[in-house]
């Protein structure tokens, strides 16, 4: 899948009117350094097109752009290797508690609106305090971040925080899906370019004041924890004119764990997929799906948005076909009745529906009798064409 890079500039500072005096420390600066507070900037843009707020990250196309839009960010600074918090000492501690705060504990950052002419974050656009490096200048540490839009919220509508784990490797939060989230999980990492910069043990640095005063800030590629399914009617001969779809749906997993953090990147992501139900494909911003008519032979008209959904691989031994089970509802004005079938994975993706992977699926109506179904795989990387359902 096509990558998109998220940056964390978190740079240098320099020593402010505060001292240890009254309670906390100065910001750490080397002899002649300036002043930078923390910033977050955006190499790429990304775009979000369902409900929920959606799937985010276009194909990079005209029609299908990478835009940002508001979309919520969380996250999370360690000390380097560990699930512990780093601390804040550059500002006073909790005056009850007489604890320092952490830096970034599942704090979230707003990405520009879609029309911002700007890519990137203002210096106080996370909880309007500017943020700078302590005084240990070999302090080292880890960064994550993630997008879970409003499948972590309770029964209440209350946002559900990450919370360690009982082996205390990990952060997690429950999450449940509707189709119209999309998930993604990220941890900061050099590319090359990054690593140009630094030099031998430079490398155990990152991320830190050092790495920042080299222009090496915390980079995050974030990977799409879901499939995306994008839902087309067509008129396959002159029968189908006229015929109206009225509802789309598909069987899955809802609910699943998600790893937001970890000593062991592998783990970040969804696991623990459970509680399958019946996801209703919805049109863009709205809880409910707009009737289509087809029209002419060959007329393609598209359904809803699209639904994001869990993936699916094949369990050792079974040699049955991945699928998920699809229910078309269509009329001709006077009757209607529903369409079942299967959406199978494509051969070329290893017989899985596989997380980051865009499918595109083409309900073939031949008429108010028939409907057959074509499954066209389009990655958010690339991809290939499978048919799924046609005719001999």
């Amino acid at each position: 899948m096509k990558k998109m890079f998220f940056y964390a500039a978190l740079a240098t500072a320099a020593l402010v009117s505060c001292s240890k005096d009254n309670g906390f420390e100065a910001p750490f600066v080397e002899e002649n350094e300036t002043k930078e507070a923390i910033k977050f900037n955006l190499s790429s843009n990304i775009n979000v097109t369902t409900r929920g707020k959606g799937a985010v990250g276009g194909m990079g196309t005209p029609e299908d752009p990478n835009n940002w839009d508001g979309e919520e960010l969380y996250v999370y600074m360690f000390k380097k290797g560990t699930m512990e918090l780093a601390e804040d000492s550059t500002v006073a501690p909790d005056p009850i508690t007489n604890e320092y705060q952490p830096y970034f504990k599942n704090v979230m950052i707003k990405a520009p609106a879609a029309d911002a002419d700007k890519d990137s974050f203002e210096e106080n656009e996370f909880g309007g305090t500017k943020k700078y490096y302590g005084q240990n200048k070999y302090n080292v540490y880890d960064f994550f971040a993630y997008h879970a839009d409003d499948a972590v919220l309770d029964e209440l509508g209350n946002r559900v925080e990450p919370i360690l784990n009982g082996a205390g490797d990990a952060f997690t939060v429950p999450v449940t899906i509707d189709g119209t989230q999309d998930l993604m999980v990220a941890k900061a990492g050099l590319n090359q370019e990054d690593t140009d910069k630094l030099q031998g043990s430079d490398l155990t640095r990152v991320y830190s004041a050092y790495s920042a005063r080299r222009n090496v800030h915390p980079r995050f590629a974030f990977s799409h924890e879901l499939s995306r399914f994008v839902f087309n009617a067509v008129s396959a001969n002159e029968k189908a004119k006229d015929i109206t779809i009225t509802k789309v749906e598909v069987v899955a997993n809802t609910e699943a764990t998600m790893t937001v953090a970890a000593t062991d990147p592998s783990k970040l992501g969804l696991s623990d997929w459970k509680t399958p139900a019946t996801l209703l494909l919805k049109d863009k911003n709205s809880d409910s799906f707009t009737p289509q008519v087809l029209g002419e032979k060959d007329d393609v008209v598209a359904l809803g948005e699209s639904l994001l959904l869990a993936p699916k691989a094949k369990e050792e031994g079974n040699n049955d076909p991945v699928t998920y089970t699809l229910a078309v509802e269509y009329t001709n004005g006077t009757s209607s009745t529903v369409f079942n079938s299967v959406i199978t994975a494509p051969a070329k993706t290893d017989n899985e529906f596989k997380k980051g992977y865009h499918y595109t699926v083409n309900i073939m109506v031949y008429g108010f009798e028939e409907i057959k179904l074509i499954c066209d795989l389009t990655p958010w990387q690339d991809g290939g064409d499978i048919p799924v359902g046609d005719e001999e």
